[in-house]
């Protein structure tokens, strides 16, 4: 509850970014345009940043570390914990035994 508290501020404050630097930063995207997601923020955020000057890279960079804060605390422990064993389990079996040839290809498997 508290960090959907917190993502409809930060969504609040990144639309409200959007607005102010949509004639400087963002003037390709269409006036009706705005992000509705986290991932859409967070790619709006970055365009800001490429296109904005310091202030506004400042103020976009800070709204995008809340938004990664804000995804990584709704991440629960028990899928961490789960996806870590399965790399485990798969690092102790080795390459060979999930039909990698290398270690390359069969890292690229694990992820």
């Amino acid at each position: 509850m508290k960090h959907d508290a917190e993502l409809a501020r930060v969504m609040e404050e990144v639309r409200s970014l959007v607005s102010r630097t949509r004639a400087t930063c963002l003037w390709f995207m269409r006036e009706d345009d705005t992000p509705q997601n986290e991932t859409q923020a967070i790619a709006c955020l970055e365009k800001i940043e490429r296109r904005g000057d310091r202030d506004t890279y400042i103020q976009a960079r800070g709204l995008k570390e809340r938004l990664v804060r804000n995804s990584n605390a709704k991440s629960s422990p028990s899928s961490l914990q789960a996806g870590s064993a399965k790399v485990k389990a798969m690092w102790r079996a080795g390459p060979h035994a999930h039909g990698g040839t290398t270690r390359l290809s069969w890292s690229a498997e694990v992820f």
